[in-house]
């Protein structure tokens, strides 16, 4: 129970840890206002396993309203937080989700990151999506997921306890239409062509010839980039 709490107490610490870092504004780094500066080596987290960043290490990007070289980011997908630094800084600082940034793309893996209105599991919602296809109409957006996942204590005492950890689940993807239309898309291979009337023959077609299997990311990316030539 003592080490559940503890646990507990490190993931509140945590969170509270990241939602107080740095937001920054449209100017560089060193032109911030109004923030504080906070090192991300006061994260204590040690005791959790797995992490709450798709990518744990910061890895260069471009980001396009943000002059300057040398940026780096990870993507804080428990907190759907982008935190950035200026070269080899020890100061990170979190992009705000309600300004007007463009994308944030990493430099080698070409996946772009952008805040958006959405809709999943019928809620409105607003955060980072990861976008699949570089151009078109049509955009293959992705929503990564990761949970914190309480402490279980020994029940017996012989049984081993399983500590809190920060566990991936499964992406949901989404394409988008419009600027204001972002639909979460649909598993069954009717209703994804559904919702492009206007050519979902084609799309159906194309979808069996080329054995498409909507449930897997490779074909999805093959698949929109399809739709975005008719």
């Amino acid at each position: 129970m003592k080490r559940t709490i503890l646990n507990l107490l490190s993931i509140l610490f945590f969170i509270n840890y990241s939602f107080s870092q740095d937001i920054i504004n449209n100017d560089l780094l060193n032109q911030v206002t109004n923030q504080q500066l906070i090192s991300s080596t006061k994260s204590n987290i040690n005791n959790i396993k797995g992490s709450p960043y798709i990518n744990q290490k910061f890895l260069p990007v471009t980001i396009d309203k943000l002059s300057g070289k040398n940026l780096s980011a990870r993507y804080n997908a428990f907190n759907d937080e982008i935190e950035i630094k200026k070269g080899s800084s020890n100061i990170n600082y979190v992009l705000n989700k309600k300004s007007k940034f463009s994308k944030i793309q990493f430099i080698s893996s070409k996946v772009s990151y952008e805040a958006h209105h959405y809709i999943e599991n019928n809620k409105n919602k607003h955060g980072y999506l990861a976008q699949l296809n570089p151009t078109g109409n049509y955009l293959l957006l992705k929503k990564q997921h990761i949970t914190f996942i309480e402490a279980k204590p020994s029940k017996t005492g012989y049984d081993k306890e399983t500590p809190a950890q920060f566990k991936k689940t499964k992406d949901k993807y989404f394409i988008k239409i419009s600027d204001d239309k972002i639909i979460e898309l649909q598993k069954n291979k009717k209703d994804f062509a559904k919702l492009f009337p206007k050519h979902e023959k084609e799309i159906l077609s194309y979808i069996k010839k080329q054995n498409i299997n909507i449930k897997k990311e490779i074909d999805l990316i093959k698949l929109v980039k399809y739709i975005n030539t008719l």
